[in-house]
């Protein structure tokens, strides 16, 4: 993608450029048409309302619930006791474990268990008979994974206590909760798993570890080889992110270390640092700027009286280190 940088164009009040003012009216103006089309389209397609099926069991649909569709009547959350350690017989300690089950287009006689694997977050809910379960007549049913969401043993989420948070542990979770699904059903039916990412690999895990539990298994760019310390990732990341800006991932890099340097001296300087930049955004006069946004969204999650909120912090690429720092 070509350079659109500016060199030092006109200010106005407050550090905008006329590009960024010009720019400013043009997404406003497409953010009034998407809300008229949003509005029309809600008459003749429920679905734009709502998170897309494939992205509500992300974060974005953890932390807005109210972007999800309603969940029906009968795939309400259910909980179901589950061993604290699968592993050790000595062990009888259990937790209550959240999952759902979904049976708008279910067939006891010829019906499939599609079982959507816990993934790094709480549990999102069914969304009630999609395409696919039609088709197959299935069961619906999502697995919290273990410390996620309402699914944390004794609410404990010490150092201690994580020593239970293994993928093993969650493969057995699922199992367990499959098989419990099975006992209440007339004749063992057909299982099929599936995730993406995270879960895809639980999925392909789960496939190899429990033949015997599920039939087969759908996995989304499944991170089967697992890697310590990976790192390309973010090598990937930090090259497309200096290509339109060169320097931009170094600046990066130090937010980073400033905001770590933060963190490290307390809430009361991350506050401190999250109002600056506030600031920086609210009101800078960096005559280097980029007529598009090539902007990092991230979120810090502060305790403050008590209460945990949420901080929506923009880290640009046009904000001069040492303004930041």
């Amino acid at each position: 993608v070509p350079s659109l940088r500016l060199q030092d164009p006109p200010l106005l009040p407050c550090g905008k450029p006329h590009s960024v003012v010009a720019h400013t009216t043009i997404m406003f103006a497409f953010k009034y048409i998407a809300v008229v089309a949003f509005v029309f389209s809600g008459y003749c397609a429920n679905a734009l309302r709502y998170i897309p099926e494939h992205a509500r069991g992300g974060s974005l649909a953890a932390t807005h619930p109210e972007l999800l569709p309603p969940v029906p009547e009968q795939a309400g959350a259910r909980f179901i006791n589950v061993p604290l350690d699968h592993f050790d017989d000595k062990n009888a300690e259990t937790f209550p474990l959240r999952y759902y089950i979904d049976t708008s287009c279910w067939n006891a006689e010829n019906g499939v268990i599609f079982v959507e694997m816990g993934g790094e977050g709480p549990a999102g809910g069914i969304g009630g008979c999609n395409a696919l379960a039609l088709k197959h007549h299935a069961m619906n049913v999502a697995v919290e994974h273990r410390y996620y969401g309402e699914s944390i043993p004794n609410n404990d989420r010490t150092v201690s206590n994580l020593k239970y948070l293994t993928v093993e542990q969650n493969l057995a979770d699922t199992a367990y909760i499959i098989e419990a699904i099975q006992k209440n059903l007339t004749k063992r039916q057909v299982v099929v798993n599936f995730g993406g990412s995270y879960s895809g690999a639980t999925a392909a895990w789960f496939r190899v570890k429990y033949p015997h539990v599920t039939h087969a298994a759908s996995s989304s760019s499944g991170v089967v080889n697992a890697i310590l310390n990976f790192t390309a990732f973010d090598e990937v990341v930090a090259a497309a992110i200096d290509r339109p800006v060169p320097g931009c991932a170094n600046r990066l890099r130090a937010v980073t270390s400033a905001m770590e340097t933060g963190f490290a001296a307390g809430k009361d300087a991350v506050k401190k640092m999250m109002y600056i930049l506030y600031l920086q955004f609210k009101c800078h006069r960096s005559r280097r700027f980029i007529s598009y946004n090539y902007d990092l969204a991230q979120h810090f999650r502060l305790l403050s009286a008590g209460k945990l909120i949420m901080l929506h912090v923009m880290v640009a690429c046009v904000i001069r280190t040492q303004t930041v720092l």
